[in-house]
């Protein structure tokens, strides 16, 4: 652990001095370019005892700034060139110091722009002008020293420039809140920089499975889960709404096959939280050119009535965690049967064990196809497109009573 310490505090200290060598040549390279654009003389002189001394940080660039304007004085008649050389230092410093160096040393040593200038100032407080100068690499070694010792976490997460709650723990407190709204605009965010299919495995998906679990521990009452889910609900709807393409612009699951979209039957497995898993997967299958219809969660009786009426290709059974086995497993065994031959396919939304033995508790002996995600279930019927398959008719259901 210490060894790992040690690379990753010097691994960033010496990139913070490489940015820094490189914003202070950039800096003295345009206070020469002014200078010489103002025409003072000794102009290259003076940029780089610019860039030199904002080395040392807060007040290099005064000192740098003090000596072109002392020698304008001197040399220019009138306050012109005086007041341009204060403005050209003084936007460049503000621009610099309050800006450009956050933003860039926070990004690359893992230190938040506001822990940049906390640590500033208390170091100078405890060492003064050395504490300056060292602010920080010796913050970073403390945010190091957090991310790799547990008992000096809180160092990390006051000073590192990671986001301490992940988007699916906001999305569920503002759930919890009963905030809509706020609830949509963090899913807005997160669409700037992800898919659709993203953010239902990294956010929808977790945080009904902390509803689902808080309801089965007792912690959430019947309004709170009925809340989650009709805005969960909504949300996803008005998700789909506006990622859905224009009329005809779906894309055919297998170019120049003669054969229509598989058709997909999303069973939920237990209840109403495994019906918004199967109304999201049916959603993310219709944007992908398949033939989806989710399904209320209901009796196995119904179930198979709903297969004999849909008549799909596939039948896929999922569900969150905690996952109901036995449920998932009574299901199977009387779809496959009443319907032997059709394909059936299982999704475990955001399942952390053993899914191999999962899919043996569900099948018993039998190979079956089980997805932890909602983007490898989309990729496992797109692939199964491809391959011959057999609709649940009241044929086929016919012949296996015969």
């Amino acid at each position: 652990m210490m060894t790992q310490a040690m690379n990753d505090a010097g691994s960033r200290i010496s990139r913070y001095f490489s940015l820094q060598l490189l914003v202070n040549l950039s800096y003295g390279t345009l206070v020469f370019v002014a200078l010489s654009l103002i025409g003072l003389p000794h102009a290259a002189l003076f940029g780089s005892i610019a860039g030199l001394l904002r080395f040392v940080p807060y007040v290099g660039a005064p000192i740098a700034a003090a000596l072109p304007t002392v020698l304008s004085l001197a040399v220019f008649q009138g306050w012109m060139q005086t007041l341009l050389i204060v403005g050209t230092f003084v936007i460049l410093e503000l621009v610099t110091a309050n800006y450009i160096e956050p933003h860039i040393y926070g990004r690359h040593t893992g230190l938040s722009s506001l822990a940049i200038l906390v640590a500033a100032a208390f170091w100078t407080l405890i060492w003064g002008p050395v504490g300056l100068v060292l602010s920080v690499p010796l913050t970073v070694c403390l945010v190091v020293m957090g991310s790799h010792v547990p008992a000096l976490e809180f160092l990390t997460v006051m000073l590192g420039d990671q986001p301490v709650v992940a988007p699916s723990s906001c999305y569920y407190q503002r759930l919890l809140a009963r905030d809509q709204r706020e609830a949509g605009m963090i899913l807005d965010t997160c669409l700037k920089d992800a898919s659709l299919e993203t953010i239902y495995d990294s956010v929808l998906i977790p945080a009904l499975t902390m509803a689902q679990q808080d309801r089965l521990q007792g912690d959430l009452d019947d309004s709170s889960i009925d809340f989650i889910r009709q805005t969960t609900r909504d949300l996803i709807d008005e998700l789909g709404f506006r990622n859905a393409p224009e009329p005809g612009a779906l894309p055919p699951i297998r170019p120049g096959a003669e054969r229509p979209p598989v058709k997909v039957l999303c069973v939920p497995v237990r209840d109403e939280t495994d019906e918004l898993g199967a109304m999201i997967l049916a959603q993310l299958l219709e944007l992908s050119g398949a033939q989806s219809v989710a399904i209320p969660a209901r009796r196995v009786d119904e179930v198979l009535a709903s297969v004999a009426s849909e008549n799909p290709e596939v039948v896929f059974l999922c569900g969150l965690t905690p996952f109901g086995m036995a449920r998932a497993h009574r299901l199977y065994r009387n779809l496959r049967g009443r319907y032997p031959r059709i394909r059936m396919m299982f999704g475990i939304w955001g399942y952390n064990e053993d899914v191999s033995r999962a899919a043996q508790k569900i099948s018993r002996g039998e190979t079956v196809s089980i997805s932890t995600t909602l983007a490898d279930a989309v990729k496992q019927v797109l692939s199964a497109a491809g391959e011959p398959l057999l609709a649940a008719s009241p044929a086929n259901s016919a012949e296996h009573a015969a």
